[in-house]
C-alpha cells in the first residue's frame, strides 16, 4: 500500500486527506504538508476556518511558538484520517490532533496558513522518494 505526497510550492510535499472525530460529527477535507520536522499532526486556522470547525468544541492547550509569533492551540481527541491509496482508501487512527488560533488580532499576519502531517503518523511509514512524488509505504 503505497500514498503519494506531490511536490509543491516551497518544494514541499502535499497530500489531501479526509479528517474525522465524533466531535466533529463530520468528515472534513485537508491539504496537508508531509513534514517530518513536525512532531503532530496539526491543523491550521485557516483549514479551520474553511471547515467551520468551531473552536469552542474543541480543548484548550498550552500556547505554541510559532515562527515568529505565539498561537493557542487546541485538542481534538479520537480522530481518523482516511488517505487515499495506490490500493483504495487506507485509514489511520489518531489519539489527537492539534489545531492552531491567532488571537492577536492587532496581528493578522500571524494567522496559521499550513496544516501538517506529523511525525506522530509519519513514523508509521517507510518513507522514500521518487521524482516529484514523497511515497508513505506499509
Amino acid at each position: 500500500m503505497r500514498i503519494y505526497g506531490k511536490r509543491g510550492a516551497g518544494n514541499l510535499f502535499y497530500l489531501t486527506a479526509s479528517l474525522y472525530s465524533p466531535v466533529l460529527a463530520r468528515i472534513v477535507q485537508i491539504r496537508f504538508i508531509l513534514d517530518t520536522g513536525a512532531t503532530l499532526t496539526s491543523i491550521c486556522e485557516a483549514d479551520a476556518i474553511k471547515n467551520s470547525i468551531a473552536y469552542d468544541k474543541l480543548v484548550p492547550a498550552p500556547a505554541v511558538k510559532a515562527v515568529g509569533s505565539e498561537v493557542s492551540s487546541y485538542s481534538l481527541y479520537q480522530c481518523i484520517i482516511l488517505f487515499s491509496a495506490d490500493s483504495g482508501a487506507h485509514i489511520e487512527n489518531l489519539p489527537q490532533v492539534c489545531f492552531f488560533k491567532n488571537d492577536d488580532i492587532a496581528h493578522p499576519e500571524n494567522m496559521t496558513t499550513q496544516s501538517l502531517i506529523g511525525i506522530d503518523i509519519l513514523s508509521r511509514f517507510k518513507i522514500s522518494f521518487e521524482n516529484d512524488n514523497m511515497i508513505l509505504e506499509k
